[in-house]
């Protein structure tokens, strides 16, 4: 239109899709590609930053990685107290999750005059795609429980017979066939995949084993004292998020809450010791 034409490059045709109209996935919420360019713009100029300022690092210092190694700093940045309200109705544990925790150094002081802050370290084991570090997935740290087949390549169609023998690594009914209408038109783009260990109650437990890494032990509340073999879970760890599969499913689905006995260190949790994350990751209430 006249409208449009008078616009920069960048914002006509704002509402048109760049696939076949044959192709999935054109709906009204879903960004056009006009919006998808200006995204990658965005932060394409971000990446451009920080590269101009690493080769520059690189020219003046032939021995830029020692020097980084060396200079870098020995603890993790701290920032001042969140401005963000609690939005939503989270436990206090969740709170510190999102926004981090109150700094204090070995006098019990916060640096300087004003509270200080400092996120927590998380480590995280997942197979959502796409993954960077092939070595940090879930069943990296299964101890057992885990179904002889565990791939999902190629979207197989399961069974229930398929859970029997154990947890699988799998897909969603949805997303297995949106994965499939994609790949007529190319792909789309569509590179995330969202697998997941599934499991029914003839699947039996699942027991993972939780690795403490280095970074991990540097938390709230955690000293430097020597440990011992019997420390409980606790010590280790603030919290443990379990992410479920964000896909639609009907209330009559496995309920993570309540469907499920969750034990940590030996220790069977109350039911009333989970609680959903409100506000951040959530999507389709999983």
């Amino acid at each position: 239109s006249a409208d449009s034409d008078s616009l920069a490059p960048g914002l006509q045709r704002w509402n048109e899709f760049g696939a076949p109209p044959s192709c999935p996935g054109r709906s009204s919420w879903h960004p056009k590609q006009q919006e998808h360019e200006l995204i990658a713009w965005m932060i394409a100029m971000d990446f451009a930053e920080a590269l101009e300022y690493a080769v520059g690092v690189m020219q003046q210092d032939p021995d830029w990685k020692q020097t980084f190694r060396h200079t870098r700093p020995a603890v993790d940045p701290t920032f001042p107290r969140p401005v963000s309200p609690h939005l939503f109705d989270n436990s206090e544990a969740v709170h510190k999750l999102l926004y981090g925790h109150e700094y204090n150094d070995n006098n019990g002081r916060s640096e300087g005059s004003k509270q200080q802050y400092k996120m927590h370290d998380v480590s995280c084991r997942t197979n959502f795609l796409p993954a960077t570090d092939s070595d940090k997935v879930l069943p990296s740290i299964v101890a057992s429980g885990l179904a002889s087949t565990t791939t999902a390549q190629d979207f197989p169609e399961r069974s229930d017979a398929d859970y029997e023998s154990g947890w699988v690594l799998d897909v969603s009914k949805v997303e297995r066939e949106t994965k499939r209408k994609v790949e007529k038109c190319g792909g789309l783009g569509y590179v995330d995949m969202k697998l997941a260990l599934y499991g029914i109650p003839q699947s039996g437990p699942l027991q993972l084993w939780l690795p403490v890494e280095s970074h991990i032990h540097s938390n709230e509340h955690h000293s430097s004292h020597d440990h011992n073999h019997d420390e409980p879970a606790s010590h280790w760890f603030d919290s443990i998020v379990l992410c479920e599969a964000n896909e639609k499913r009907s209330d009559q689905a496995c309920q993570l809450q309540q469907d499920l006995t969750i034990m940590v260190g030996g220790v069977r949790m109350p039911p009333n010791n989970l609680t959903m994350i409100h506000g951040a990751g959530e999507y389709l209430k999983r």
